[in-house]
């Protein structure tokens, strides 16, 4: 019998990324994405209330200021 391989948790990666950027790597430029950049929108003011974090695990019981302690 042979001996069973150990199988890698992290699968290969499929990604052609270093053959289809052979070029660069061999010229040495660095690989750039020029992709334009969308600005994310802006929360209304609806999204931010209701955004807002409740703690409802902690309820305050004689929250007074004690003197003299």
């Amino acid at each position: 019998m042979k001996p069973q391989r150990l199988q890698t948790l992290t699968p290969k990666q499929i990604s052609e990324y270093e053959e289809m950027n052979q070029e660069f790597i061999e010229e040495g430029t660095p690989i750039r994405w020029n992709l334009p950049l969308k600005k994310p929108n802006p929360p209304t003011p609806e999204m931010v209330e209701r955004a807002q974090f409740v703690d409802k695990t902690y309820h305050w019981k004689n929250a007074r200021i004690r003197s003299g302690d």
